[in-house]
């Protein structure tokens, strides 16, 4: 009878320890989930800002291209206005 107690007893033991580790499996699993899906979150996250600063260095190319323009037409009217300065210095004389 003592031998079938102690049986029953490494069993029970044995089942309880079965039952922790199911209960650290089901933990450990769904910890895995909230990883992978913060995990893909933050792919999503690092796409769009991708896609942001392509957009930005999109913009940043165009307002280059305008500020150049802008340059070039204020240099452009900078000559013209000295010639016109010199015309009207010419016909003041």
């Amino acid at each position: 009878m003592n031998n079938n107690h102690s049986f029953i007893s490494i069993i029970s033991k044995s089942l309880s320890k079965v039952d922790d580790l199911n209960r650290l499996i089901d933990q450990k699993s769904y910890d895995l989930k909230q990883k992978e899906t913060q995990l893909g979150d933050a792919e999503g996250e690092v796409a769009k800002l991708k896609s942001q600063s392509s957009n930005f260095k999109s913009e940043l190319e165009n307002l280059r291209a305008l500020e150049e323009r802008y340059r070039q037409e204020n240099a452009d009217l900078g000559r013209r206005n000295d010639e016109e300065g010199s015309r009207n210095a010419q016909l003041s004389s």
